[in-house]
């Protein structure tokens, strides 16, 4: 992407508040009726298990244990709690069914933001890149999961995972990497590792496209990103134990 002008920033920023719009308009019931999905394994689940994280992150006390769920159920040793993952502080300082309404629309403006902005990167105008932005936000891929919140909250990331890891692969500097190993970390965190590793196998895959397109050498593919990896592995060893 080329240096911006003031008038391309403000394009820009027109092109972010619109997807953002689609998002706040796609949860106009939840936003303005305080609307809540219950479908699926939301109500039996999900919301009890981020009941029981909710009561814990308040009394300042590690997330050991879920009351909510079945006779107790481990919470911090069960990945979709997702105890470590950023986004659920919202359940420290704001009431349940606001914070659960949150972070339904935080992600989906992570998913339209991280899409908008990969498009871009690619070279692609503001127009396409819209409706990049809204094709994977509101996919039958991405609705389909928010009833599986850990899923949900894994895939989402996917746009952004493959952009910081481009910029990796390009760039090879200490700040490209740094934000790869940031994006990473909260992806592994958001408690589905198996939706992670396939979001790595996509960039992965997307480093050996450039390394034919561009001819990069295979080395400055494998070696940052298996450093990388191994960083959030490093960083994710409270979770992962």
């Amino acid at each position: 992407m080329r240096p911006y002008k003031r008038i391309d920033l403000l394009r820009e920023l027109g092109a972010l508040f619109l997807v953002v719009g689609f998002v706040l308009v796609f949860f106009s019931e939840m936003i303005a009726e305080s609307a809540v999905p219950l479908f699926r394994d939301l109500a039996p689940i999900f919301y009890p298990m981020r009941y029981s994280l909710a009561d814990s992150l308040r009394a300042r006390e590690l997330p050991l244990w879920d009351s909510q769920l079945a006779m107790g159920f481990p919470l911090l040793a069960n990945f979709q709690a997702g105890a470590f993952y950023a986004p659920n502080l919202a359940y420290l300082v704001l009431p349940f069914w606001s914070a659960v309404r949150a972070t339904f629309v935080l992600h989906f403006v992570v998913a339209a933001v991280g899409a908008y902005w990969l498009c871009r990167f690619w070279g692609w105008s503001r127009s396409t890149a819209v409706i990049g932005s809204v094709l994977f936000s509101f996919s039958g891929a991405i609705v389909s999961l928010l009833n599986l919140l850990n899923h949900f909250q894994t895939a989402v990331w996917l746009p952004w995972v493959v952009l910081s890891s481009e910029r990796l692969f390009r760039s090879q500097s200490k700040w490209a990497f740094l934000s790869f190993v940031i994006v990473a970390t909260t992806q592994f965190f958001a408690g589905s590792p198996e939706f992670y590793a396939m979001s790595m196998t996509l960039a992965f895959l997307n480093g050996l496209k450039l390394m034919a397109e561009i001819k990069l050498p295979f080395k400055r593919i494998l070696l940052p990103f298996l450093l990388g990896n191994g960083l959030v592995a490093g960083l994710s060893m409270c979770q992962i134990l």
